[in-house]
């Protein structure tokens, strides 16, 4: 009876340990004036990426998708786009991944970061630019998550940080972790 009850208590424990999803969006979006974002976040040109992050964890689409969806939440009308620019009509989210780093395992410990930078540009004109990086040892049972999933919470928490950007600009702002 007494492993009964610990079980239900530790069950009840680990359902309200999830990790926060973004808000429900709060607004509608306009494509006419919201800021753009590109669908595939790209690695920073020279940046020292291991092929096998690049090939399996999707990070571009899911950095992508988490900048929207913490955006919506925050009530800044964030859309996706196949090409954004510096140069570009309207606002303009230009984001590069500029480290990616999968070190360690779930046996010995999950040691994993990723850092990006990005700038805002409002008809061509920069608005303000930002530096960014998270790091993750895995959360809560980590030992049954692989690599790409620990990698995948940087890229989940990044997303917020830059929507919390959004909603105030600065320029050379760092958010996050400090590497």
């Amino acid at each position: 009876m007494k492993h009964i009850v610990i079980s239900t208590i530790l069950a009840i424990f680990v359902m309200g340990c999830g990790g926060s999803d973004p808000k429900k969006p709060t607004i509608t979006v306009n494509p006419k004036t919201a800021i753009k974002v590109k669908h595939s976040i790209p690695f920073n040109k020279g940046a020292r990426i291991a092929g096998n992050i690049k090939r399996e964890c999707d990070l571009q689409d899911k950095l992508s998708k988490y900048i929207t969806a913490y955006s919506l939440g925050e009530g800044v009308g964030v859309i996706r786009k196949s090409r954004t620019s510096k140069r570009g009509k309207g606002k303009n989210l230009v984001v590069t991944i500029t480290e990616a780093v999968s070190s360690g395992n779930a046996f010995i410990g999950h040691r994993k970061f990723t850092s990006i930078k990005g700038a805002l540009y409002n008809n061509g004109k920069r608005q303000g630019s930002f530096t960014a990086a998270r790091l993750s040892g895995g959360g809560a049972f980590a030992g049954f998550k692989g690599s790409c999933d620990v990698l995948g919470r940087t890229v989940k928490i990044l997303g917020r940080d830059v929507s919390l950007w959004l909603k105030n600009p600065v320029d050379g702002a760092h958010l996050g972790d400090r590497l």
